[in-house]
């Protein structure tokens, strides 16, 4: 039976990772089918990329498609082996991306615009048309690699996801950094959408109401349990659930 959600027009919900696994594969095209989410982001260095490009054309929502680019994870789809991000095998070591000094090398820093390209391409060539660029653990925002980022944007003339904004309690310089970061892409009109928010910071603003004239992004991770019910891999629960709950329905 088909849900009534019915998903408020300034409102995105992206699910990410797509491509990393059979399972999150099938988690996503699950959503497409309920009518759950109205966009995913997939990652053209993974095993699985080829059959998530299967599933979207089969079900029909291959138009509703940005590119998940991934230098933490998986293997890289060009020779980064003069650069400290892959080990002897071609697979990204996640820990590499957070150290800033490896990043101040123009050599360094051309190899890995080259390899983000690689994987818009990538999805380009499967004949998808990416309808915007995020990143794996959102390492865009990064201040050594936001100007790759940005330059890829402009160039290929896709927009970016915006930051998120939240104090944690740890760090009061974090979300004033993304608004400056946030500002950076809004200057340059390359923002996606004018918020980006996790389902539970959402439900808490309910931005859709306070603010009906700008787009809002909802991150979700759709995955299977073993019972096949839709949960999601960052937060517990029933993600179904959690949704149409969200929206009154």
């Amino acid at each position: 039976m088909k849900n009534q959600l019915i998903i408020p027009t300034n409102v995105i919900i992206n699910a990410d990772d797509f491509g990393l696994n059979i399972k999150r594969n099938q988690a996503i095209t699950k959503c497409f089918q309920k009518e759950l989410i109205n966009s995913t982001s997939i990652m053209p260095n993974m095993l699985s990329f080829k059959e998530a490009i299967v599933s979207a054309k089969d079900y029909n929502f291959q138009e509703n498609i940005g590119l998940h680019a991934c230098i933490t994870e998986g293997k890289s789809l060009t020779d980064l082996s003069k650069t400290p991000f892959v080990d002897k095998e071609g697979f990204f070591i996640k820990k590499q991306v957070y150290k800033p000094t490896l990043f101040l090398s123009k050599s360094v820093r051309h190899l890995l615009k080259i390899e983000v390209v690689a994987q818009l391409e990538a999805l380009k060539k499967s004949g998808i048309k990416p309808t915007h660029i995020n990143t794996h653990h959102d390492i865009h925002e990064l201040p050594w690699l936001l100007p790759i980022f940005l330059n890829i944007s402009k160039k290929h003339k896709i927009k970016l996801r915006v930051s998120q904004i939240w104090i944690d309690g740890k760090n009061s310089l974090k979300p004033l950094y993304r608004k400056l970061v946030n500002g950076v892409y809004k200057y340059h009109k390359l923002n996606f959408t004018d918020y980006f928010e996790t389902l539970e910071i959402y439900k808490k603003k309910r931005l859709q109401k306070t603010d009906p004239y700008k787009i809002t992004e909802i991150m979700v991770h759709p995955d299977l349990d073993r019972s096949g019910r839709i949960t999601d891999s960052l937060e517990s629960g029933d993600l179904e659930k959690v949704i149409l709950i969200l929206f009154d329905q």
